[in-house]
């Protein structure tokens, strides 16, 4: 129960709801895969008032948006993908809960885009969104905007040789630079969004020393360092004979998990920091240019503090 109030500037009526608790659920039956995930809820709000002294009595009522409940923090994802799904694409007037099936790339593009943004405080640039596209669709192409996507493809489907799907993977990606990134985000200096074999493409043709960090493939939520070591000149990388490109040598480091201390990740964020810094040429590749910024210098240490890493590749030149 609530009192409704009355707002003059606006002319609207609302209320307001403290403390409401959860004490019983009914769910249905579940259908094929389907989890407590996929069923959706929704609020009553219904009320009575009275106009003329009483003559007129008019009753209201209004649904809430969908409601997913949960009984643990892992099935976060995954209920963000259902209500997402339907806050986006459910037509007006539908009967509860009907969605599509099946929306375009360019609808879901739309859609990702505005999360991300929200969440990170800057916008997937057209290169960002292909690159998604490309993990929806499983195709390393360029993916027409009307091509359709599966709720199965976005959220059901892990995605090939891994043990998450779509969605969680982007999930953990957006959450990842909302909680430790999101300043290099906005300054433009995380690529992220690039496969390893681009990645190296581009850091052959850099000087030694320099770095890129992008968002792991292989890990929901990680971030890969690649860098550059040894000290021929970036003439002759240009020049390099093809099978160079496959020396790339996976180089073991700790995994900066969330329930680590500070301290841990402080030793963890260390060792990453000095093995970058054993070049005096470490630098960012950029997506824009900073004006302002010194990358040798500055870039290390903005790096200290923030980083999530799971992984990182050497490239040896």
């Amino acid at each position: 129960m609530g009192t409704m109030e009355y707002h003059q500037a606006t002319r609207q009526l609302s209320v307001s709801f403290r403390n409401l608790q959860l004490r019983k659920i009914k769910r249905a039956e579940k259908k094929g895969t389907e989890s407590v995930m996929d069923e959706k809820f929704s609020l009553l709000f219904q009320s009575q008032f009275k106009v003329g002294g009483g003559e007129l009595v008019f009753q209201v009522w209004t649904l809430s948006l969908p409601v997913v409940v949960i009984v643990h923090g892992n099935q976060d994802p995954h209920a963000w993908a259902t209500i997402t799904w339907d806050n986006a694409f459910a037509e007006p007037g539908r009967v509860p809960f009907q969605v599509p099936e099946k929306v375009s790339w360019k609808e879901v593009a739309d859609v990702l885009n505005t999360k991300f943004k929200a969440n990170t405080g800057r916008s997937l640039s057209e290169d960002n969104l292909q690159f998604l596209a490309g993990k929806v669709f499983r195709s390393s192409g360029f993916v027409d905007p009307s091509a359709m996507v599966t709720w199965s493809q976005f959220c059901k489907e892990p995605l090939p040789e891994r043990n998450f799907t779509f969605w969680e993977w982007f999930y953990a990606t957006m959450k990842v630079t909302r909680e430790h990134l999101k300043h290099l985000w906005t300054d433009g200096l995380i690529i992220g969004f690039i496969g390893r074999h681009q990645a190296e493409e581009m850091l052959l043709k850099k000087c030694t020393g320099t770095f890129l960090l992008r968002f792991s493939d292989s890990e929901a939520g990680g971030v890969t360092i690649a860098w550059v070591t040894d000290s021929q000149t970036r003439d002759k990388t240009d020049d390099l004979p093809r099978h160079s490109r496959d020396n790339v040598v996976p180089t073991t480091m700790p995994v900066i998990k969330q329930t680590d201390t500070n301290e841990d990740c402080a030793k963890t964020l260390a060792l990453i920091q000095n093995k970058l810094a054993e070049d005096a040429n470490t630098s960012f590749i950029e997506e824009k240019s900073v004006k302002g910024r010194s990358p040798p210098k500055q870039g290390l240490k903005r790096v200290n503090g923030d980083l999530l890493p799971t992984k990182a590749t050497q490239i040896g030149k």
